[in-house]
């Protein structure tokens, strides 16, 4: 008597897919109400096949942003109505684009821009196609203004401070 081994094998039936995953953030964490944000995109093909026809969609609503451009590494990107679409295109396996979106923030509080990104290609792993960035608005960031100890001032425009010595 010999000894028998199993031998595992992979079937996949699925056909040609690509794993896309993405991440996303923003080029400033804390903001004043209209102060341009950049958010970062970065999508990037980590398994199977090439993913063709790569499209991120984000998520801007008119009432808390003002969108002012979007581009990709690769591709070309639109806004309507607070939607920005950006076909990217076809991504072989390992390869990574960029979608930088720029924005000013219309309201104070905590504000999140989302995305998600898609393929004609099956993708296995769906819960890594979408990402946000959060930023907090402040109509009145606390560094433009300020007061400095013995009645001076803070210019945040200028980067200086003064202060009244009383001839001290």
């Amino acid at each position: 008597g010999g000894s028998r081994f199993l031998h595992p094998v992979l079937i996949n039936n699925s056909g040609p897919h690509a794993d896309l995953a993405m991440d996303m953030k923003a080029s400033r964490n804390l903001v004043g109400t209209n102060t341009p944000v950049r958010f970062i995109a970065t999508i990037t093909n980590i398994g199977g096949s090439t993913a063709t026809a790569v499209t991120l969609h984000s998520l801007l609503p008119a009432s808390a942003w003002t969108f002012e451009s979007a581009v990709a590494s690769q591709g070309s990107c639109s806004n309507a109505s607070g939607v920005v679409s950006c076909v990217v295109g076809a991504m072989p396996f390992s390869t990574t684009q960029v979608v930088t979106i720029t924005a000013r923030p219309l309201v104070d509080g905590q504000l999140a821009a989302t995305a998600s990104v898609s393929s004609t290609l099956a993708d296995p792993d769906l819960g890594d196609n979408g990402a946000a960035a959060t930023v907090f608005v402040a109509a009145t960031p606390p560094w433009v203004s300020g007061s400095a100890s013995g009645g001076g001032s803070i210019s945040a425009a200028t980067g200086s401070v003064s202060t009244n010595t009383n001839g001290k």
